[in-house]
Parts: C-alpha cells; sequence; structure tokens
C-alpha cells in the first residue's frame, strides 16, 4: 500500500470514527471539540494530498482529493451547526 493510500485509509477511518462519537446522545463539549479537530485534520491532509496531486500533474487524483477535503468543509458546518 502507497504512503498517499495509507494516509488516507487513516485519515478515512479517524473521520468516521469522529462522525460516530458525535452521533451519541451522552457526548460531551470535550467529544464535540475532538470532533471538530479530527475534521479539521481530515481537511488539511485532504487539501496536502491533493497539492501533491497537482504539482504531480495528476489532475483526476487532484480533483478526487479536493472533493474528499470539501467534503470535510460540509461535516464541519454540520458540527457547528450542531452545537448552536
Amino acid at each position: 500500500m502507497g504512503q498517499k493510500a495509507r494516509v488516507a485509509q487513516l485519515v478515512e477511518h479517524r473521520t468516521c470514527n469522529a462522525g460516530v462519537v458525535g452521533s451519541t446522545p451522552t457526548s460531551g463539549p470535550k467529544e464535540k471539540i475532538m470532533n471538530k479537530t479530527a475534521i479539521i485534520l481530515a481537511f488539511i491532509l485532504y487539501v496536502v494530498i491533493s497539492i501533491g496531486n497537482l504539482r504531480q500533474k495528476d489532475y483526476p487524483h487532484a480533483l478526487i482529493w479536493i472533493a474528499y477535503s470539501l467534503s470535510q468543509l460540509g461535516f464541519l458546518w454540520h458540527e457547528v451547526q450542531k452545537d448552536q
């Protein structure tokens, strides 16, 4: 497994777990902060990977990673609205 695939797998796992923790009815302020932190970290890593693909002129993969990073913004938006 390549480095990009492994990073993506770890980020995906972390993001999915963050969503599960945030959806429990007993989640407190600490869990809410951890959810947002994990989503922001995933966003940053996806952007880094997409920039790497752009530098390698691998535009189809860059588009995919940019879409993943945008989806993380959607998850973050959901978490912020859920807290209000």
